[in-house]
Formats: C-alpha cells, sequence, structure tokens
C-alpha cells in the first residue's frame, strides 16, 4: 500500500465548507447546545454573504451561547459502525476564555 502525503496549506486554509446564517438560526431556534463538524471553521469561508469574518462562530458563540466544536474525529465511531452513542463534553477548565481544546467522549 502507498500512502502519500501532501501538505498544502493553501489549499486547506483558503476556503472551507460549512452553515450558513440560515441554518445557524434555525439551530439555535431548536435550542442545540453546540453544533460543528470534522472542519476547522463549521462554517462557510469565506463567507459570502459577509465582510465580517465568521459571522456564524459570533452569531452561535457570543450572541446564542452555543459551543462549536471543530475538527471532530468521527472516523473510529465509523469504522465500528456505531450510529448511536452518549456524547460526553467535559467542562473546559478555563475561565472566561472562548477557545480551548476539550476532549469528547462517544460512550456507546
Amino acid at each position: 500500500m502507498l500512502i502519500l502525503k501532501i501538505k498544502d496549506n493553501k489549499q486547506f486554509l483558503e476556503t472551507e465548507p460549512g452553515i450558513g446564517m440560515d441554518a445557524a438560526k434555525w439551530l439555535a431556534d431548536q435550542g442545540i447546545v453546540a453544533f460543528g463538524g470534522d472542519t476547522w471553521a463549521s462554517e462557510v469561508y469565506p463567507n459570502p454573504k459577509s465582510k465580517e469574518e465568521f459571522p456564524i462562530n459570533q452569531y452561535m458563540l457570543a450572541k446564542k451561547g452555543i459551543y462549536n466544536l471543530e475538527l471532530i474525529d468521527t472516523r473510529p465511531l465509523v469504522k465500528q459502525k456505531v450510529w448511536e452513542f452518549l456524547f460526553v463534553l467535559g467542562q473546559p477548565l478555563y475561565v472566561g476564555s472562548t477557545q480551548v481544546n476539550v476532549n469528547p467522549v462517544a460512550i456507546y
């Protein structure tokens, strides 16, 4: 097996798929506590509808208090075909911070 690793920071950092403001507002209206995915921004970047930097993250976290969980690695769950589990997210030890590393756990 040949594994080829290519480091391309420009391609990785230049654009990002994710949700837009309509989806963010809908999710907030549902009363969610957290959202996120396996990407580094969880929102479209650059945002074609706003000149603000990361308007979705600002809306969700600063205005609605909804946590944004980025770079979630669910590959082990997918590999084991685990589709239902208890998602446990511990509280960060920092007070007053807007960004910390956490280690969520899936119990199945």
